[in-house]
């Protein structure tokens, strides 16, 4: 089953969501808004039970790096209004050779661009995308400096096998 864990970097941005919040780590609160949004037909109530997924036990291997399901691991970020690459450690780490794989180290007014199609890939789970528009636009521009830019892929790659 996919697993994902916390990376070092993502605990620090974990813990000032959860400062932002104003709830206590503990807070069993935590639990019952990852229920909710897990099973929105519940009944959610402190104390538990929780939703599957949703133990005191799992919320605390993600608080402290060890690798949980995607699905736990996904809605804890959606609840601390995180994005879950942005907080990824890979769990199968995999050898990763650039070659001559394009630089774009700036990627003017494109950044909304990477970030919804970020949001299609992990969110809505598109294995599909299309890139399409009037001539001229830069769409052979976005894909060939943008997609394919060591920026971008090195951003997503933690999301991914191979």
């Amino acid at each position: 089953m996919p697993s994902k864990k916390v990376s070092r970097q993502g605990l620090a941005l974990i813990k000032q969501a959860i400062a932002k919040r104003g709830w206590r780590i503990s807070d069993e609160r935590w639990l019952v808004e990852a229920s909710k949004h897990l099973e929105p037909d519940g009944d959610w109530q402190l104390d538990g039970p929780y939703a599957y997924g949703c133990s005191p036990q799992t919320w605390e291997r993600f608080l402290q790096k060890v690798a949980i399901r995607d699905r736990s691991f996904n809605t804890f970020c959606q609840i601390l209004d995180l994005a879950p690459y942005e907080v990824t450690e890979s769990v199968h780490p995999f050898s990763t050779d650039w070659g001559c794989a394009p630089e774009a180290p700036t990627l003017h007014g494109r950044e909304q661009e990477l970030n919804t199609l970020a949001y299609w890939i992990f969110e809505d789970h598109c294995r599909l995308i299309g890139i399409s528009g009037f001539a001229g636009i830069g769409k052979t521009r976005f894909v060939k400096g943008g997609l394919t830019s060591t920026v971008f892929t090195q951003r997503i790659q933690k999301e991914f096998d191979c």
